[in-house]
């Protein structure tokens, strides 16, 4: 049942946190950081490539992710799947969010990545209306499964093309001192 599975999964995160509490980290030099709290916004202000990559995530989190919450009413209200379906829908989109993580890591590379993560972005829309006026289980449970593929993928290349900007600023900052 739904009860059990989500006890399992409570049990599951707590080992998943006993195990990375007990990595043992090697020491880091401290220094001391004067930065303040909205220095990280002035820096996504400043950088247009950071502001546009900030503003698709945004987007794609406010208007796009949110499906999400509806699955378990569109399951029981649309078609009528009851509990044992809204976990199947559920795998679904599970399963598509391991392959497209598996993709990204797959590619391994950041480089040609922009146009692609835009793209991507309109085409998660797009499969996410498809799952809002599917009524067939087949289809939702295959259109799930992309879109958890595509959220995946997403938001994965987005955070390593800001990580990789960020990190070619550090860079830059580090060579004029």
């Amino acid at each position: 049942g739904v009860g059990p599975a989500f006890v399992s999964q409570a049990v599951m995160l707590a080992v998943a946190f006993f195990f990375i509490y007990r990595i043992d980290l090697p020491a880091r030099p401290t220094r001391v950081v004067s930065a303040g709290m909205f220095d990280g916004l002035r820096i996504i202000f400043r950088i247009p490539e950071l502001r546009v990559l900030f503003l698709m995530v945004a987007i794609t989190m406010f208007f796009v992710f949110p499906y999400m919450s509806f699955i378990n009413v569109f399951a029981r209200d649309i078609l009528m799947i009851g509990a044992g379906g809204l976990g199947f829908l559920m795998a679904a989109s599970g399963a598509g969010a391991v392959v497209g993580a598996l993709l990204v890591a797959a590619r391994g590379r950041v480089e040609g990545i922009g146009p692609t993560l835009f793209t991507l972005s309109i085409l998660y829309g797009i499969v996410v209306v498809g799952v809002a006026i599917s009524t067939s289980t087949a289809l939702t449970a295959f259109l799930l499964f992309v879109a958890g593929m595509m959220g995946a993928v997403i938001f994965s290349l987005n955070t390593s093309l800001v990580q990789h900007k960020i990190g070619l600023l550090r860079d830059a900052t580090l060579s004029t001192k």
